[in-house]
């Protein structure tokens, strides 16, 4: 019987510019929902109980390790499969990949409900509540059910269709913030983040399924479609992936772990506040080049390798020179944003924790196109050693700093991993794409962080000067919030008539972008 025609089925692709466009909106409202919702949670459950939250999430986050990369290899395949107009691998790879998820979130959550009260206790340096027990294994059942939905959600980004995806994001995530915001006003705790998270994962899991029974047929999960060698393929590509979550869980929450231990709750609220921003700049960055994964595997299915060297050198340009101004915006003006954001002077721990993290962050997200790119065309393994040393550097650091200079040695710790494992991701990526070494760091990614890092140093001294000299005649909130903009403005129009004149970008380039006649 013939194949059906995919590019006839109802998700048609859209291109690199309008999928960043979509998910960019989808994170922005994530990151605006979020900075509306830690600030009245702090209010309402105070700094000790916020810190128990935000170390549940740590956990659960170390918990769903357990699916060992397989949900990375999703989009790579979808979109392999539908470039191929294969739609017999399409529907395995979804069929194999659902009732994987099935048993492994089942196992997650039996083996998290039985630990709870020991692991919670453990790191909280104390006695936890059975309610507070019994919250967990709820929140850690609504987790399972995500990670299941994970491949649904997967089809319609491996169509190259994230306005659907981000769609879905949204309306899931207005209601689990709206939830969350009403049910913490009313008093019910750390309650009131299960009863948002459980309303956000039914409705994004019903509408992920209904978008992939549209594209794929009406039962898209038929158990005759699991495919055993399918779940070998995934794996062999999503292992390679798995040290990459642990590096990504140890940056994120290594260092919430220890200060719990050491130092309690109430400080681990204090710390994770300090990171939120810059984890929601990397975050919402990650965006522009997370769409360009099933972009490189076309390319790489089609030996257009001249492309991928293009995409990846003026891609990491491009990202660096943005990466690095947000820290030049962000570093010299920590202390009034994170007042602006809680309605409060910032506590100094807060501010530190702040400017650390964001070099961390601005370091790491020039590896952000590499990382796509390696994805692509099938060498993931690449970030797994990367990642690999990434996340033991980041344990030994935090803890050996940690025992010599408290709290701010955990984040120079995590900011020295990332630094460490960046560069040395970069370098075997370069060498993979026969990209010059030498050209690299010193042309795409030197200029902007030696131009940005004069910024900074400048901004530390204007940036106070601005607040109490100007904008005298209004409210404090109003004068913070007017001199971060001035400044913003005027930081961003000095680099961009700093890059136009050293002829460091094209405007030709990023107008045929937009166009979409390059990517």
């Amino acid at each position: 019987m013939e194949k059906p025609d995919i590019t006839m089925e109802p998700l048609k692709s859209k291109s690199v510019v309008t999928n960043i466009s979509y998910a960019v909106l989808e994170k922005t409202l994530y990151s605006v929902s979020t900075l509306i919702l830690v600030p009245i949670a702090v209010k309402q459950l105070g700094m000790d109980v916020y810190g128990i939250w935000v170390l549940y999430c740590s956990l659960a986050a170390f918990f769903l390790l357990a699916q060992f990369g397989l949900s990375t290899s999703f989009e790579r395949f979808i979109a392999a499969y539908r470039a191929s107009n294969d739609h017999e691998k399409l529907m395995r790879v979804v069929a194999t990949s659902f009732y994987s998820l099935c048993v492994i979130a089942i196992v997650i959550f039996a083996v998290s409900a039985l630990c709870a009260e020991h692991v919670i206790s453990w790191f909280a340096g104390t006695q936890v509540s059975r309610y507070q027990e019994l919250l967990f294994i709820w929140f850690m059942g609504i987790n399972a059910v995500m990670l299941v939905n994970q491949i649904f959600m997967a089809v319609p980004r491996g169509y190259l269709r994230y306005d659907i995806s981000s769609f879905i994001g949204i309306a899931a995530r207005l209601v689990e913030t709206g939830l969350s915001i009403a049910f913490l006003l009313t008093g019910s705790g750390l309650a009131a983040f299960i009863w948002g998270l459980g309303a956000s994962c039914v409705i994004s899991t019903c509408a992920g399924f209904w978008v992939t029974s549209r594209t794929l047929g009406k039962w898209p999960i038929a158990p005759r479609m699991f495919s055993g060698s399918m779940l070998l393929e995934l794996y062999r590509f999503g292992i390679y992936t798995q040290a990459s979550f642990f590096a990504m869980w140890a940056s994120a929450n290594m260092d919430k772990l220890i200060i719990s231990r050491l130092f309690g709750s109430y400080y681990v609220g204090l710390y994770d506040i300090g990171t939120r921003i810059p984890l929601l700049v990397r975050n919402t960055f990650s965006l522009i080049f997370a769409v360009l994964v099933p972009r490189a595997s076309e390319l790489f299915a089609t030996g257009a390798r001249n492309t991928l060297q293009r995409i990846y050198r003026h891609g990491s340009r491009y990202l660096a020179i943005l990466s690095s101004a947000a820290a030049a915006l962000l570093i010299p003006t920590a202390g009034s944003i994170l007042e602006l954001w809680l309605r409060k002077p910032a506590d100094r721990l807060e501010i530190f924790v702040f400017q650390a993290i964001m070099v961390g962050v601005a370091v790491q997200l020039t590896a952000g196109i590499g990382s796509s790119v390696i994805r692509g065309v099938n060498k993931p393994y690449f970030e797994t050693i990367a990642n690999t040393g990434m996340a033991l550097v980041n344990v030994v650091f935090s803890l050996s700093l940690c025992l010599l200079y408290g709290m701010n040695g955990v984040a120079w710790g995590t900011v020295l991993s990332l630094v460490a494992g960046t560069i040395f991701f970069e370098v075997l990526v370069n060498r993979e794409l026969q990209v010059d070494q030498s050209s690299f760091f010193l042309t795409d990614i030197a200029v902007p962080f030696l131009w940005s890092l004069a910024c900074t140093v400048a901004g530390v001294f204007v940036f106070p000067l601005l607040c109490s000299r100007f904008f005298m005649d209004v409210s404090p909130v109003m004068a913070l919030a007017a001199s971060v903009c001035v400044y913003g403005a005027a930081l961003c129009g000095l680099t961009a008539v700093f890059y136009r004149v050293i002829g460091y970008v094209s405007l030709g380039e990023i107008i045929g972008v937009f166009r979409k006649k390059i990517l």
